[in-house]
């Protein structure tokens, strides 16, 4: 997740995602969720949350570029 690494960091902060080390830590991730409907679904919703929060990043990058371009 390098190439991610405030969102990922984001939505673990915000229990939307688990970061996992390796294989064994995402078996072990994956069955909690499994085993916990209602676990799953909150960190689905925490997800969702964060990225409905950080949605039109792109186009506000953009305009602020374009506002220093223009000074």
């Amino acid at each position: 997740m390098h190439n991610f690494e405030w969102i990922a960091n984001t939505l673990v902060q915000a229990q939307g995602a688990i970061m996992v080390e390796n294989a064994d830590h995402l078996l072990k991730a994956t069955e909690t969720l499994l085993a916990d409907p209602k676990a799953a679904k909150t960190a689905g919703e925490q997800a969702y949350k964060v990225l409905q929060e950080n949605r039109g990043a792109v186009e506000k990058t953009l305009k602020v570029i374009e506002r220093l371009m223009m000074t």
